[in-house]
Formats: C-alpha cells, sequence, structure tokens
C-alpha cells in the first residue's frame, strides 16, 4: 500500500476502536470522511485553520460558549 492509504487506514481503523460495535450507515459514511479529513491533515502537515478562524471570528461570540 501507499503511504496515504496506509496512513488512511490506521488512522480510520483508530477511531473505530472507540466504538464498541461496527459503524454502520450514515455513521460510517462520516467516520470515513473524518478519517480522510485527517490523514489529509497529517499527511500535508500544515493546514488553513488560522485563515479560516480569522475569517468567521465575526460569526461566534466566544465568551458566550465559555460560560
Amino acid at each position: 500500500m501507499s503511504d496515504n492509504k496506509t496512513r488512511y487506514r490506521e488512522i480510520q481503523t483508530s477511531l473505530e476502536k472507540f466504538y464498541p460495535t461496527q459503524p454502520k450507515g450514515n455513521f460510517a459514511r462520516n467516520l470515513n470522511t473524518l478519517a480522510a479529513m485527517i490523514s489529509g491533515i497529517v499527511g500535508s502537515k500544515n493546514t488553513q485553520l488560522p485563515k479560516i478562524v480569522y475569517e468567521y471570528k465575526g460569526y461566534f461570540n466566544l465568551s458566550e460558549n465559555l460560560s
């Protein structure tokens, strides 16, 4: 397997360990998407999260969320 597939498979297997039963349906699909996103972030070693937070900072009021 390539490094990307190996990394993706390891992340997916690790995520599935958190659940007592085998994921099914939409939950399994969402878990696959989460594993792919994490794999992409780990593989690229870079994210655009600071840009995203700066762009949407006006939509969230952190002081309300913390209380």
